[in-house]
């Protein structure tokens, strides 16, 4: 009897063993055979990179990449929560809000050092810091609602302690062409090319990093990834970041090639996609006036752009760099 007991318990524990196993792979999933990356906007140069690791480097390290355009209604933070996509290009600032309130990503790798948010205003005007607006009530200061913009627009004011009350301006650029006093949020890394090369308007940069503007330091674009991604797919995780780093590194090392890239996927004169190249790369290296190679991440940094939103008041909790942001190797 207790044999027949005994031999029972083992059968057991033997079952029990295997339907663990049996849940535990099921929460495994497994890695893809076909993998999508999401950009966060329309094609354009500020993707070089990625474009490079999609030529070439990913199919390198064996992996069948869909790049997949942004656009107007596209969240890449929900696509990736929701495993919609495996990886994505996120602000900074946008990712780290998500996982502040429980979005399960990770980041993974950066792509812009410091964050091309800016302004620019004809030299006709006579502003050259945001001081210059004090008093100015033939001005226009210009805030895109919705955007990051506004968070560091106030930001910036706060620092300098100006009372201004910015005006709220279309996202479309024909606006600044047509409103010659409008002091317009950029992108520095793109719409000041695009003021002078396209349009043949010379243009005057503010750029809240300078310590007369504020000196608001933050990351840029970054990669993102589910966090399930960092369990299961270690490996293929390495080959999608140490791909785009290389794309990065081709990029600096062969201009003429990027650019040829670029252009299979973004229209438009060659001087303005060669002018928004070679900033783009500015801003994937240069780490406020530090060179850092493609990818590059410091804590200290990251430290840097979390209270920088929380003095933004976009962020009121703390974040666990060690659980959030990979540094692989």
């Amino acid at each position: 009897m207790k044999r027949l007991l005994f031999i029972s318990l083992i059968i057991f524990l033997i079952g029990c063993n295997g339907e663990n196993k049996s849940k535990d792979a099921k929460q495994r999933e497994p890695c893809k055979d076909e993998l999508i990356f999401q950009l966060n906007w329309f094609n354009d140069p500020t993707f070089t990179g990625e474009y490079l690791a999609f030529e070439k480097n990913w199919k390198i390290r064996k992996l069948n990449v869909k790049l997949n355009e942004g656009g107007i209604g596209i969240d890449p933070i929900a696509m990736v929560s929701s495993k919609k996509v495996d990886y994505a290009v996120v602000g900074a600032d946008k990712a780290l809000i998500a996982i502040s309130i429980g979005a399960p990503i990770t980041i993974i790798s950066v792509d812009f050092q410091r964050n091309p948010v800016g302004w620019i205003v004809r030299p006709k005007l006579n502003i050259n810091k945001i001081e210059d607006c004090k008093n100015r009530d033939d001005v226009e200061l210009g805030d895109k609602a919705g955007t990051e913009i506004s968070a560091i627009l106030a930001l910036m004011l706060e620092r300098k302690e100006i009372n201004i009350k910015p005006a709220s301006v279309s996202f479309d650029f024909s606006y600044f062409l047509t409103k010659e006093n409008s002091i317009y949020p950029v992108y520095l890394n793109e719409e000041p090319v695009k003021a002078r090369v396209t349009h043949g308007i010379n243009v005057v940069e503010i750029d809240p990093a300078k310590k007369e503007n504020g000196k608001i330091e933050l990351y840029g674009n970054v990669i993102i990834t589910h966090k399930e991604k960092l369990i299961n797919c270690e490996t293929e995780v390495n080959a999608i970041v140490s791909g785009l780093h290389e794309g990065w590194v081709e990029a600096i090392k062969d201009p003429k090639r990027a650019i040829s890239i670029v252009m299979k996927y973004v229209k438009g004169e060659e001087e303005y996609i060669s002018g928004v190249v070679n900033r783009t790369l500015d801003f994937v290296t240069n780490m406020y006036g530090k060179k850092v190679p493609p990818g590059h991440m410091e804590k200290t940094a990251w430290e840097s752009t979390i209270q920088t939103l929380k003095e933004a008041k976009l962020l009121d909790k703390d974040i666990d760099l060690n659980s959030s942001i990979i540094i692989l190797k």
